[in-house]
């Protein structure tokens, strides 16, 4: 069922954008609706428009790029989209006819062949318009040939940073897939350590780091090798962190970019210098998660060729072309992440068939049976790959949800059966006195205790088992296919929720109380005791009284006062002064 969008009169977010510009198998394009009061409204502007005689001229969008490139349908349908946006805002001068004929080509679905090229692009829409709604006025003609290439720029880079955003930013759908690398692969003791950051406590890095925490809570931690852990893992935080902070504030721009608007009709065209410098930090964050998933991958599949970065030109070909970069760069980044999540389901999988060849060459140890070496390892591997096919079938009929308690529920069995193994040979081993019962027992508690080493290094966090759950089943039909759908930048965007709003909500699940916390103040803070507190409130009570004998009184103020004030007082400098955050257009700070 389609879903409707609103212009006019509101906030238009970037999924907004997405829900106009893509669409999936089950989701058809987003129809476009126009307010009707500020669309009427639009005709006295568009008559004072008229009268104008105001020239044009280039908004300089991309002058370096080709009038014969055109730009892709999901591309020029945001570009078009974000046109509507500013025209709705009552100040281009455009008549509602012709604001109407763009949000009818929209709601069609028919193909867009918009040129990627500022100029090019105005020529486009001015004769589109033309032909739908009759001659148009020298205002009209102006804003669509001179205004519509940053307009569209802006839109364009609207839908890829929101699909950036769902990756690698808020959406943490990069973390999500780190996370079961590192259980693939083993976790870094780095990552479950709070004072890693301590000593370098950039914000965003330590928020990264708190997440992966959470959702690696409770997995079994790699043993410390030679060389410590690989750096494609123990640096994670250092990686995600700046990137998602990156993106973060490049699609908060751009949502401002996308709704703002010139002071009037006849007023200069927008430059496009701040949304060349949102793609430009975009790009560069998209490259850096790239190589790290790129880099994860290669651990997982061993013999993978070293990655390569592409050649980027930085926008010197022009914005569309660094907006095609920025596109190329959020689908390579969408592929890496399929394959790297891929690699992991398959790197988990292999530790869990371990797990159960073990538990069964204990059982067959304990049980001490007669059969050769080779045909209980046939055995064996029989009710493997029965157990295998077994639970295929069963993991692919099971909804999210219950394949999740499945596998938790399958994990635990493993474990318990393991440990009770292990116990009872270590019981057989201790009650044998020499001979063959002894080196025989001795055998069935070497088998008990590498079925329980193997149990344990299977066993998947909680987090991890929820992000498990809500990708395919690893070895299902389609497998592939169906990860790389479900790990499509687009494919639900916002109330939908995708991928990573959902592993975001599984990380704030977690650390609303399933993670154990070592608690801490924040730097320059401290605690008092009861002792403490036992002095300071007799002195307090001591000062107070001498106050209220000289008929003095108590007024109580704000814990946090207007920035200006303070720094009138203290100066720009001082280190007595903490910033807050903006409160409704003040900034405010505490001394």
């Amino acid at each position: 069922m389609s879903s409707s969008i609103l212009v006019g009169g509101r906030h238009v977010s970037l999924s907004d954008v997405a829900l106009v510009a893509t669409r999936t198998a089950n989701r058809p394009y987003a129809s476009v609706v126009l307010e009707p009061t500020l669309l009427a409204g639009l005709a006295a502007t568009a008559a004072a428009a008229s009268e104008s005689t105001a020239s044009a001229s280039a908004d300089g969008a991309d002058a370096a790029s080709s009038g014969s490139a055109v730009l892709p349908e999901a591309h020029a349908r945001a570009a078009l989209f974000a046109r509507l946006v500013h025209a709705m805002q009552g100040r281009s001068g455009l008549r509602p006819a012709v604001v109407q004929h763009f949000a009818d080509l929209l709601n069609s679905g028919a193909p867009l062949a918009l040129p990627a090229s500022a100029a090019a692009l105005g020529a486009h829409l001015t004769a589109s318009a033309a032909t739908a709604c009759g001659p148009l006025s020298g205002a009209e003609r102006q804003q669509l040939a001179a205004g519509s290439g940053t307009v569209a720029l802006a839109g364009a880079s609207a839908l890829v940073l929101g699909g950036a955003l769902e990756l690698g930013g808020a959406g943490r759908a990069a973390d999500g897939v780190a996370g079961l690398s590192c259980s693939g692969v083993g976790v870094p003791p780095a990552l479950l350590d709070d004072s890693t950051y301590d000593l370098r406590p950039h914000r965003s890095v330590a928020t990264c780091a708190a997440g992966l925490k959470a959702l690696l809570q409770g997995a079994p931690v790699a043993a410390a090798a030679g060389g410590g852990a690989p750096a494609a893992l123990a640096d994670l935080p250092q990686v995600h962190g700046p990137a998602a902070e990156g993106l973060a504030a490049a699609a908060k721009a751009a949502a401002v970019e996308l709704n703002s608007c010139e002071k009037g009709f006849d007023s200069a065209p927008f430059g496009s210098g701040p949304v060349l410098a949102q793609l430009r930090a975009a790009l560069s964050a998209l490259d850096a998660l790239l190589a790290a998933s790129r880099a994860r991958c290669a651990l997982l599949r061993k013999g993978m060729r070293p990655f390569v970065p592409a050649a980027r030109s930085g926008g010197g070909g022009g914005a569309f072309v660094l907006l095609g970069e920025c596109a190329s760069a959020l689908e390579e980044l969408e592929a890496a992440l399929a394959g790297e999540a891929e690699a992991s389901l398959g790197a988990i999988a292999a530790k869990r068939l371990a797990a159960e060849a073990s538990a069964a060459a204990a059982a067959a140890a304990a049980s001490g049976s007669s059969g050769g070496a080779g045909s209980v390892s046939a055995e064996v591997q029989a009710r493997l790959d029965a157990a295998a096919a077994a639970d295929a079938a069963k993991l692919a009929a099971l909804s999210p949800a219950d394949r999740a308690k499945y596998e938790r529920k399958k994990a635990e069995k493993e474990a318990k059966l393991a440990a009770k193994a292990a116990k009872k040979d270590a019981d057989k081993a201790s009650k044998s006195t020499g001979g063959g019962g002894g080196v025989k027992s001795a055998a069935g508690s070497a088998e008990g205790a590498a079925a329980a080493a193997a149990a344990a290094e299977a066993r998947l966090s909680p987090g991890v088992a929820a992000v498990v759950s809500l990708l395919p089943a690893h070895g299902s039909e389609g497998f592939s296919e169906a990860l790389q759908t479900r790990l499509h930048a687009f494919a639900a965007p916002g109330a939908e929720g995708g991928f990573g709003a959902e592993v975001g909500a599984v990380l704030e699940r977690l650390g609303s109380g399933g993670v154990r916390r070592s608690p801490k103040i924040a730097k320059g803070t401290r605690d008092f005791g009861p002792d403490q507190m036992k002095v300071r409130s007799g002195a307090f009570a001591a000062i107070r009284g001498v106050f209220d004998r000289h008929g003095a009184v108590e007024i109580d103020t704000p814990v946090f006062e207007l920035k200006e004030t303070l720094t009138g007082k203290y100066g720009e400098d001082s280190k007595l002064i903490y910033d807050l955050a903006d409160q409704g257009g003040e900034l405010l700070a505490l001394r």
